[in-house]
């Protein structure tokens, strides 16, 4: 049986910088970032696949977590530079 419906990706919003570093750097799928609000008071939204990171936040806040440090820099550098775009 063939199914035409498409189905679209669950996603994970963050607009956690540091959350959305660590996951970043953990290898989630970043699907995009948004900024909302206007020139002069705006914040970045970050949307990832969504992979379980229900139990990865409670986990990074909790100073559970455990991630390499060059990819969590490589990530820090990364997204900084998508929120200056």
């Amino acid at each position: 049986m063939n199914d035409d419906k498409s189905k679209e990706t669950e996603k994970f919003e963050t607009s956690d910088f540091y959350i959305a570093v660590y996951f970043k750097a953990k290898g989630s799928k970043l699907l995009e970032a948004r900024r909302i609000g206007n020139e002069n008071n705006h914040k970045m939204v970050f949307s990832f696949e969504y992979a379980g990171q229900d139990l990865e936040i409670k986990k990074f806040y909790n100073k559970e977590c455990l991630v390499e440090p060059v990819a969590f820099s490589n990530a820090i550098r990364e997204l900084r530079g998508m929120t200056r775009i």
